[in-house]
């Protein structure tokens, strides 16, 4: 059998595109995804497993206006696509996006395959914003071209409700945003000599690092690390938060972007994970971080705010300590002195992280449903 991954962001980002296709190989299938690479990027820092990757330069349209820049994109993209996609006669396609779900069905047309929509985003009606830029034009086309489309995937319990009452069809699996068993440290939860706290992903306003930086302690015992890109127009508040932090004392550093390879390895060093999100916007009200699931493969005790599935996740295993959204600063100072009263309660914390993990927030687990539909026919 052959798959086929449509995948229209930089595949360094999108942890269930490597891990579905490490899995699918081990079953002795062929997995071939179809991404961006951005020029310039070490390639090193793409996770290759047992798949082939083709990439796809994103190429640089800065002196054309917004909506033409992403149209031309989009067009070098499915050409690409289709070019190499014809070649391989795939058995079945898996979409993340409505940018290519229309190439999709193409392909599944031409092919004959079975079409899978695995979405990883969740949009809602498009707005001004969206048609500005081009992309609201194809999310008008995505209900209409789901009737092609033979099973569906969302990432979020509440987001497939709404989903599902959106496109009036039925959602056939939920598959959290977890990462695969293998490489699972099995370090030793001792007493720390110092409380090592640790935020990876990307940095913008809806993550909330302001918050984070302004409420963080100037103590010797607790430390502060902070990896990932910074969104271009956040950036001027990151690192004057930053500075003002590290002014009035606070132990805080940031390292800059990390491999997703290096990932599990870096974080087996910490305590604390953070995974704070706004609640302006429906992909993070109902937010399914991918680093709060790393964090609990890692041991990490997490912070988190009340997304549901957070909530659900620290409610049913006790593995961290939720912010309200209206009161994150607050919260994060209670969490603070907690751990620098306590050590028993973050070590309770980090080995029920561990088994959150061990028993239900793994890919593995996860993805079961959509490996059964595979070898279904």
């Amino acid at each position: 059998m052959t798959i086929v991954q449509l995948i229209h962001t930089d595949m360094v980002t999108e942890p269930p595109v490597t891990s579905l296709g490490i899995l699918l190989t081990r079953n002795g299938t062929t997995v071939c995804a179809v991404g961006y690479w951005r020029s310039g990027l070490s390639t090193d820092e793409l996770v290759e497993g047992a798949f082939r990757i083709h990439r796809i330069k994103r190429g640089i349209y800065r002196m054309w206006p917004r909506p033409l820049r992403g149209a031309l994109r989009l067009a070098k993209y499915w050409i690409g696509a289709l070019r190499y996609v014809r070649r391989l006669r795939p058995n079945a396609i898996i979409c993340y996006s409505y940018e290519t779900l229309p190439l999709a069905v193409l392909l599944k047309c031409i092919h004959r395959s079975r079409l899978i929509y695995y979405c990883t985003e969740y949009a809602g009606r498009p707005g001004v914003q969206e048609f500005s830029t081009g992309w609201g034009i194809l999310k008008l086309l995505e209900r209409p071209l789901l009737r092609y489309v033979h099973y569906i995937i969302s990432v979020e319990p509440r987001r497939a409700t709404l989903q599902a009452s959106e496109w009036r069809r039925h959602i056939d699996a939920i598959i959290l945003n977890a990462p695969l068993m293998n490489a699972h440290p099995m370090r030793p939860v001792c007493v720390p000599l110092k409380h090592r706290v640790v935020y990876a992903g990307t940095i913008r306003e809806d993550t909330l690092i302001h918050l984070l930086l302004r409420s963080f302690p100037a103590s010797a015992g607790i430390i502060l690390d902070i990896f990932g890109p910074i969104e271009p127009s956040y950036a001027p508040v990151f690192h004057h938060e930053l500075r003002r932090a590290i002014e009035r004392g606070v132990t805080c550093n940031y390292k800059g972007r990390i491999a997703y390879h290096d990932l599990t390895r870096v974080l087996s060093t910490y305590h604390i994970g953070v995974a704070l999100y706004s609640n302006t916007r429906p992909n993070t009200a109902m937010a399914a971080p991918a680093k709060l699931f790393e964090y609990c493969r890692g041991g990490l005790a997490v912070v988190t705010t009340n997304q549901p599935l957070a909530l659900d996740l620290c409610t049913q295993y006790d593995c961290g300590w939720i912010c309200e959204h209206t009161r994150v600063a607050e919260g994060l100072n209670g969490v603070w002195q907690q751990v620098s009263e306590d050590d028993s309660v973050l070590i309770g914390k980090m080995l029920q992280a561990r088994r959150a993990f061990d028993e239900q927030y793994n890919y593995d687990v996860q993805v079961a449903p959509l490996i059964r539909y595979l070898a279904s026919e």
